[in-house]
């Protein structure tokens, strides 16, 4: 049987979005290959190399996906040849050869898409695949699907926030605080059972302490506010079991969501255009069963802003 060959770059949620991209491609083949991680980028593999563009384009027409294909283009002409047919001929090769994914392919348009939620879900849920390695340091399945960490309970609302890395000396892709306090007052004021709130964040450098001070001050009184600083399995654990879930604008908390059984989530409408591994429509809709809410407030949030915010 043919592979599928993929090498994780990133941190935890770039790399499981990794794996899912090789588990969509192959539904596309008709799961004629196997999914193989490697280690280490190996370019001197018998493959053919498929780039995020094609990858993309090729879901949007397996999937009769409706989508513009300028903004495609757009997304992607900087650093692809974006003039690829993608017909049967192609397909079929495709379907005779190891295949070698090596970009990020975080096209929430594709994972979006009901069946293919239902498809992932049903892998990772599956425990005869817990052992199966998808990541660097020997990640693997059950890494992400352990139930066995404490979890949120039935009254709390965990949000996660990105700062530190998410910082740059200009405009930052750090979510303004404001997200978080109106997603908060939303969600509290519809369901008035939650009493506690968890803040789910990496371990606070510079002044990251005035941003979740800031946000703390401001939450509504009734909340038992707490963080949850553990390690990266049981920060990603807490999050994915969480009832009632804010998103960042990592990938890290968007998959963690976009695992979850969550009532409600709020995501934040990040569309931007950067990097190859970044040239996408925003990482927002989890999918189409109405449990998501969708934030239409950017980042751009810098130090500089933090600096300015007034804690009492």
């Amino acid at each position: 049987m043919y592979k599928i060959y993929f090498c994780s770059d990133g941190r935890l949620g770039n790399q499981i979005i990794q794996y899912f991209a090789c588990i969509v491609l192959n539904k596309i083949l008709g799961n004629t290959h196997e999914i193989e991680f490697i280690s280490n980028i190996n370019t001197n593999l018998n493959s053919i190399i498929i780039n995020d563009f094609e990858w993309t384009k090729l879901c949007h027409k397996y999937y009769n996906i409706d989508f513009n294909s300028n903004e495609l283009v757009f997304a992607f002409s900087k650093y692809y040849n974006t003039n690829v047919d993608i017909d049967e001929n192609y397909i079929n090769k495709l379907k005779n050869n190891n295949i070698y994914l090596t970009d990020y392919y975080q096209r929430s348009e594709v994972y979006r898409i009901n069946n293919i939620r239902e498809l992932l879900l049903n892998i990772v849920n599956d425990s005869n695949n817990f052992n199966k390695i998808i990541g660097k340091n020997n990640l693997t399945i059950g890494d992400i699907m352990n139930n066995n960490y404490k979890m949120p309970t039935n009254n709390e609302l965990v949000i996660h926030i990105r700062l530190d890395d998410f910082f740059t000396t200009g405009d930052g892709e750090v979510l303004n605080p404001e997200y978080y306090l109106s997603s908060i007052n939303e969600i509290c004021n519809k369901y008035n059972n939650i009493d506690t709130l968890t803040i789910v964040v990496d371990k606070l450098r510079n002044n990251d302490e005035k941003y979740v001070k800031y946000l703390i001050q401001n939450c509504p009184q009734h909340l038992n506010i707490k963080l949850h600083q553990k390690s990266i399995f049981e920060d990603f654990n807490y999050l994915r079991t969480a009832k009632y879930l804010i998103s960042s604008n990592a990938t890290f908390s968007w998959i963690a969501s976009y695992l979850s059984n969550a009532i409600i989530v709020v995501v934040s409408n990040y569309n931007i255009y950067l990097s190859p591994h970044q040239g996408r429509k925003a990482i927002t809709y989890i999918d189409t069963t109405g449990r998501c809410i969708v934030k239409d407030l950017q980042p751009h949030f810098t130090r500089i802003d933090v600096d300015n915010l007034i804690i009492i």
